[in-house]
């Protein structure tokens, strides 16, 4: 039995030896496998990072923008409030010329036209009892805010101050802007 026993035992030792050298195989697999999973793994969260950081430069970004947006928006705001208040004050003023300068302009008016025989002026009920040393026929018209219109022609000029700066208004408000920003520059507001 001698043989026998020599036998197992070498087929024992050299499965031992192929068991330790597929132990040893499987390890070194396994360690590659670790070191690839664990490879990937960084390379992944280093991705969802890189991806995060992007999300988040793209959100700030947009909340940037949203609030320069709404800036812009209170400054328009504000800006059209400035001017729809300056032209309800210039309106005012308009229909609260003093007796004097509205007589004083209408002069000046009558002085830069040639009026037609036959013209009639049209004021204000409460401005033709100031006006009876002119040279043309006044009549009152409820509908003048401030200033006149002058018949001629069948054909009515309307110079009522209020209307002819409504009429103007688009082209006022550009101008309006322009010295409001040299005065916000300038600090005089």
């Amino acid at each position: 039995m001698s043989s026998i026993d020599n036998i197992t035992a070498k087929i024992l030792s050299e499965a031992k030896l192929e068991a330790d050298q597929i132990k040893q195989e499987a390890a070194k697999e396994a360690e590659a496998i670790m070191v690839a999973a664990t490879q990937e793994g960084e390379e992944a969260a280093q991705q969802i990072h890189q991806q995060a950081e992007i999300k988040a430069v793209s959100t700030r970004e947009r909340l940037h923008a949203s609030v320069d947006r709404q800036a812009r928006d209170t400054v328009l705001s504000a800006r059209q409030s400035v001017i729809e208040r300056i032209f309800l004050l210039a309106e005012e003023r308009l229909r609260d010329l003093s007796d004097d300068d509205y007589i004083a302009s209408l002069k000046t008016f009558l002085k830069q036209i040639e009026l037609e025989k036959g013209s009639v002026l049209l004021v204000p009920p409460r401005r033709k009892a100031l006006l009876t040393d002119l040279d043309i026929p006044v009549q009152e018209d409820e509908s003048i805010t401030a200033g006149f219109k002058v018949i001629h022609n069948n054909i009515i000029d309307n110079y009522d101050y209020v209307e002819l700066m409504n009429y103007r208004k688009e082209d006022l408000v550009p101008e309006l802007v322009a010295d409001l920003e040299r005065s916000f520059e300038t600090g005089e507001l």
